[in-house]
Order: C-alpha cells, then sequence, then structure tokens
C-alpha cells in the first residue's frame, strides 16, 4: 500500500508542476499582450499627431498656393521683372 501513496502524491505533485506552468504561461501571455497593446497605443498616438502635423502644414502650403496663384501678384513679377505690360489693342490680333 505504501507504493499506491507514493505513486498518488508523484501524480498529485505533476498535476500541480503542469498547472503552476500553465499559470505561469497565462500570466506571461497576460503581460506579454499588455505590453503590445501599450506599444501599439504609443505608435497611435504618435501617427495620429504626425497626421495633426501634416494637415496644419498642408493648410499652410494651400494658403501659400493661394497667394503664389494671386493674379495681381503674377501681373506685378511680369510687369517688374520681366518687363511684360498689357497690349495695346490694335496689337490684339482677333480670329
Amino acid at each position: 500500500m505504501g507504493g499506491r501513496s507514493n505513486d498518488n502524491e508523484a501524480l498529485r505533485n505533476w498535476a500541480y508542476g503542469l498547472l503552476a506552468g500553465i499559470l505561469f504561461l497565462e500570466l506571461f501571455l497576460f503581460a506579454w499582450c499588455r505590453n503590445q497593446c501599450t506599444q501599439r497605443g504609443y505608435q497611435i498616438t504618435a501617427e495620429l499627431s504626425h497626421k495633426e502635423d501634416l494637415l496644419d502644414k498642408q493648410e499652410e502650403l494651400k494658403v501659400k498656393l493661394e497667394h503664389l496663384r494671386n493674379p495681381e501678384r503674377i501681373s506685378k513679377i511680369a510687369e517688374e521683372w520681366l518687363g511684360l505690360k498689357h497690349p495695346d489693342p490694335e496689337q490684339m490680333v482677333r480670329p
């Protein structure tokens, strides 16, 4: 009868060891998942901030483009820098 008690105790110790190993693995996986979620959260926050910066830059560039496309500005450059002037009515050729 002494042998059977040792077998039961060994089986019980093995089962406890298996449960402890499963618990350790589960805790490790939980900690790893939490870490991954936290890292992804930081990445998302950084990307959203970058997106906002790009949208601000886009708005600045749109304003600058509108300024550069201003017909009065273009006419002034043509007259002052290039020496161009509006044609006289007799210089115009009409089809």
